[in-house]
C-alpha cells in the first residue's frame, strides 16, 4: 500500500484524536523526506552561481563579458521583466488560494494597459507551462483516473 493510500484511508475514517495523530505523523514523515530535495536544490544553485562568478571574473575576456551583458540585456527587456513580475504575483496568489492564476494575471495586465489580445495570449501560454508539470506530477502519483482523462482529452 502506497503512502498516499494510507493517508486516504486515514482521512476516510471518523475524525478522532487518534486519526488526527496518525495523519499528522504521516504528513510529518513525508515532509522529512522532501527536506533533502530543497537542500540539494539550494546547494546546486550555490555551485552554479559560484561557477558563473568564477568564470565571469577570472576566465572570460572583457570583450566576451561585454557581449554576454549585451545579450542578457537583449533577452531580459523591461517588457519581459514586467510580464515576469505579473506572473510571479499571480502565481503567489494562485499558490495561496489554489486557484485564480488566470483571473489575477488577466486583471493585472488589463489594469496596467496591456491589450486584451496580448493579455489572453500571455495568460494562456503561461497556464500551459504551469499546468503541464502539475498534470505530469499528478499522473505519477497514480491519483488520476485514466478513463476520465481519455474521455475529457478526446472531447477537448
Amino acid at each position: 500500500m502506497s503512502h498516499n493510500e494510507v493517508i486516504d484511508k486515514a482521512e476516510q475514517r471518523v475524525a478522532t484524536d487518534a486519526t488526527q495523530k496518525v495523519l499528522i505523523d504521516l504528513v510529518n514523515e513525508d515532509n522529512k523526506k522532501s527536506h533533502w530535495i530543497w537542500v540539494l536544490i539550494g546547494v546546486s544553485i550555490l555551485v552554479v552561481a559560484a561557477g558563473l562568478w568564477f568564470t565571469y571574473h577570472y576566465a572570460i575576456s572583457h570583450d566576451a563579458q561585454t557581449r554576454i551583458a549585451e545579450l542578457a540585456q537583449d533577452i531580459f527587456t523591461s517588457k519581459l521583466l514586467f510580464f515576469m513580475g505579473v506572473g510571479l504575483t499571480a502565481q503567489m496568489i494562485d499558490g495561496a488560494l489554489g486557484m485564480a492564476y488566470g483571473a489575477t494575471s488577466s486583471s493585472l495586465l488589463l489594469g496596467l494597459g496591456v491589450s486584451p489580445a496580448m493579455t489572453s495570449t500571455s495568460v494562456h501560454v503561461a497556464e500551459v507551462f504551469t499546468t503541464a508539470p502539475a498534470a505530469l506530477r499528478t499522473s505519477s502519483w497514480a491519483t488520476l483516473t485514466k478513463s476520465f482523462f481519455f474521455i475529457f482529452s478526446y472531447r477537448a
